[in-house]
């Protein structure tokens, strides 16, 4: 499905704040990688989408310089 999905529904385990931690770390490895993207919705909140096929992948260094994004997520906020 190229259907995007919210970061954030995506990623937190509620269960479990580690879980959590690890999902946003096996994540930003895909995004690096270029499967997929994060962009912003109309409410300014983070979406996952899958990159279409070879678009932005490890070897096509020509897609332009990656951004990298810093989140802070405590165990207060997770909960």
């Amino acid at each position: 499905a190229d259907t995007p999905i919210s970061f954030f529904d995506l990623v937190i385990d509620p269960n479990s704040f580690a879980r959590t931690v690890e999902n946003i770390f096996y994540v930003s490895f895909i995004i690096r990688d270029g499967f997929a993207r994060l962009k912003l919705d109309d409410d300014k909140l983070p979406i996952i989408e899958p990159s279409k096929d070879n678009e932005g992948r490890e070897d096509d260094r020509s897609a332009g310089a990656r951004n990298q994004v810093v989140i802070s997520l405590n165990h207060q906020e997770w909960k």
